[in-house]
Order: structure tokens, then C-alpha cells, then sequence
């Protein structure tokens, strides 16, 4: 088993693109800045802006959870359509 951190290289484009848009949407939705979403999540601006944008496929899992946290938000798993699958 591999005890290195998860990342999201993993992810396709599409579903980075769409995390990132959500990410964005939520962070609006708080009235907060890329700043304030670092403050309370303690993942650096630049990070944040990459992963909004859909451009952060080597983020950690971890990260991710953080800005979640931070965001007071959740992620929804859904299976991807027959069309979709690898």
C-alpha cells in the first residue's frame, strides 16, 4: 500500500475544472477574498487561485479537505455516466 498523500492527478480535466468552479462559487458565496479563504484554511493564495481556475492537478487530497472545511462545504460523489468512463 502507498503511504504517500493522495493528490488529484488522478482527476480529468473536466472534473478539475468543475471542482475548481465549485470551489469559486462557495468561496463567492461567502463574500470572502482568495486572502481570507487562505487565512481560514491556511493553503496559500496562488493555490487557491490555481485550483479555482481547475489548474491544480498535484493539490493533496488534504488541501482540498481544508478549503472544504474552510468553506463549510462538502463534496458529492456521483458515478461518472458510461460515456464518461476511462
Amino acid at each position: 500500500m502507498d503511504d504517500r498523500p493522495a493528490n488529484l492527478s488522478h482527476i480529468d480535466e473536466p472534473t478539475l475544472r468543475a471542482l475548481g468552479a465549485d470551489l469559486l462559487r462557495a468561496r463567492r458565496g461567502r463574500g470572502w477574498s482568495q486572502r481570507d479563504l487562505q487565512a481560514a484554511s491556511g493553503i496559500h493564495q496562488s493555490r487557491i487561485s490555481r485550483a479555482e481556475r481547475g489548474l491544480a492537478p498535484g493539490m493533496r487530497i488534504t488541501a482540498v479537505a481544508s478549503l472544504l472545511a474552510a468553506l463549510d462545504a462538502e463534496v458529492t460523489l456521483k458515478p461518472r455516466s458510461r460515456a464518461n468512463r476511462g
